[in-house]
């Protein structure tokens, strides 16, 4: 199994009910200081920080985030999301830092 190629998590700002009748954009994983993805390595169920997934692009705009997996005859991929966060990150004052 390969975890990013049969789980992705999308992005659209046009979603109406219908996912097929919207655009969606890749969200794309981390990747590890060695170059590696930052993602599950499939044969664990402890929980993985996926890390800061950025939506700088978004910013005021209402959106939607979509959780997709691939599943076939043979195999089917699954994951779990615990503690999906959304936030925006506070930039550092740094104009009276001395």
């Amino acid at each position: 199994a390969n975890f990013a190629e049969e789980c992705k998590v999308w992005v659209s700002t046009d979603y109406a009910g219908d996912v097929t009748a919207c655009t969606w954009t890749q969200l794309p994983y981390l990747t590890n200081e060695d170059g590696s993805l930052n993602v599950p390595d499939g044969s664990s169920w402890t929980f993985q920080s996926s890390g800061e997934m950025l939506l700088t692009d978004y910013i005021d705009q209402k959106i939607w985030i979509g959780f997709q997996y691939t599943s076939s005859d043979v195999a089917s991929a699954t994951w779990e999301i615990k503690n999906l966060l959304v936030h925006e990150i506070e930039e550092e004052n740094t104009e009276n830092a001395e």
